[in-house]
């Protein structure tokens, strides 16, 4: 078995259920110190947004910037509330290889031109059976009312969208009647509140790339592009980009292996973008 991690953590909604039991600085400090991590090197919290707070407390803890771990985090929390059954479900996780659950949106309605999605499609599958670090859910003709569905029942740590997107960087899913039903950037936003914040979203498609900035605080990066993105160059994204996450890259990492296996497709990739929670563009 191995520690906690912190995509455990988020998945299973952590950071919310810190935020309501230690939601102020007085609180945190006590929790922290308790913890291992020095008074110096607390961080402030801002009343507004404790969840956020703990989300960010986390990573830096799982990225070793406090001489503690997740683990001691919850046993500290446990000592404050031995009687949380959510806290003591949290501590009980860990698994030998942590896995990243995949779901995957594909949508070409009737009324829009043909995309190969059946390929991208197959080439996520074949990564997926190579590697036990990817869980992949697909949805094929997703219509607008299998999205929460879809979410509530993958828990996803991945957001994937192949299909059309429009120059106001809309997604095009389909109605029950197999026809495009575009979804704006803030629709999908606030769509994504019903489960805990994503690792990544992936837009894999034309004009995606107007969706980073509002999806940013729903996951820890959104990537997409900025112009029309081609069948081939919207599979060799993928290709690249899963393969890192397969390897156990961090997503910048694998981000940058789609661009790379992009530009062996002979693709332009100078309008693809990769914005993270924090809103550091790459």
């Amino acid at each position: 078995m191995v520690g906690l991690t912190y995509d455990e953590l988020r998945r299973e909604g952590a950071f919310s259920l810190l935020g309501n039991l230690f939601p102020d600085q007085a609180k945190a400090r006590g929790l922290l110190e308790d913890a291992g991590v020095g008074i110096g090197a607390v961080p402030p919290m801002a009343p507004s947004a404790p969840a956020e707070y703990w989300r960010t407390v986390c990573r830096e803890i799982a990225d070793g910037r406090h001489p503690t771990t997740l683990e001691k985090l919850l046993d500290a929390a446990i000592g404050w509330y031995p009687a949380s059954a959510e806290l003591k479900a949290l501590r009980g996780r860990g698994r030998a290889t942590s896995t990243l659950r995949v779901l995957c949106l594909l949508a070409s309605p009737a009324d829009t031109s043909r995309i190969r999605l059946e390929v991208e499609h197959r080439v996520l599958q074949e990564i997926a059976r190579t590697s036990p670090r990817l869980e992949v859910t697909v949805l094929p003709a997703t219509r607008t009312r299998d999205i929460v569905p879809g979410l509530l029942r993958a828990k996803p740590d991945i957001l994937h969208f192949a299909g059309h997107g429009t120059a106001e960087g809309e997604l095009v899913f389909e109605d029950d009647r197999g026809f495009a039903r575009p979804v704006s950037a803030q629709v999908l936003a606030e769509v994504l509140d019903v489960v805990p914040p994503l690792l990544c979203v992936v837009l894999n498609s034309c004009y995606t790339g107007a969706y980073a900035d509002v999806l940013a605080g729903r996951a820890e990066a959104v990537t997409g592009s900025r112009v029309p993105l081609g069948d081939r160059c919207a599979i060799a994204f993928t290709e690249g980009f899963y393969t890192g996450l397969a390897g156990g890259e961090e997503l910048d990492v694998a981000y940058r292996a789609g661009l790379a296996q992009m530009r062996l497709s002979r693709c332009d990739t100078g309008k693809m973008c990769f914005r993270s929670g924090a809103g550091r563009a790459v």
